[in-house]
């Protein structure tokens, strides 16, 4: 996830806390002093979820092509991420080798997933997109 995101998630988070304690407050996410509109903020969300939803579900998914936990969560995360290497079997001492080549082909998902972002692979699989 880009770090923009991550930050506006943080000021979300710390506005609904501030709301939490004050109902009666108009309280606005700002980003270099300029408010950030409440449908970039749903949206930014809604992104958040689906890459927890992808991650989660790849996780589940290596857990059957890695020895452990660990390198099924490091393994997704940094493929997802394209974060460099993971911890556990894919750590900075070892590499993807172990894993099976059905592994390392979701694995390569993973990574395009990352790297083309979430919502531009998904739009190109849907077909309304290759109708028009």
């Amino acid at each position: 996830m880009k770090n923009i995101r991550v930050f506006v998630l943080i000021k979300k988070t710390l506005r609904e806390i501030r709301l939490f304690m004050q109902p009666q407050a108009v309280l606005k996410v700002k980003i270099g002093g300029n408010p950030v509109a409440q449908e970039v903020i749903s949206h930014i969300s809604a992104f958040f979820i689906l890459f927890i939803l992808v991650f989660a579900m790849g996780t589940l998914l290596m857990t059957f092509f890695t020895p452990d936990l660990q390198t099924a969560l490091s393994s997704v995360i940094a493929t997802l991420g394209n974060i460099g290497p993971g911890l556990g079997g894919v750590g900075a001492v070892e590499n993807f080798a172990k894993i099976p080549a059905v592994g390392k082909m979701l694995l390569t998902v993973f990574m395009l997933l990352g790297r083309l972002e979430l919502y531009t692979v998904l739009i190109i699989l849907l077909p309304s997109f290759w109708r028009k």
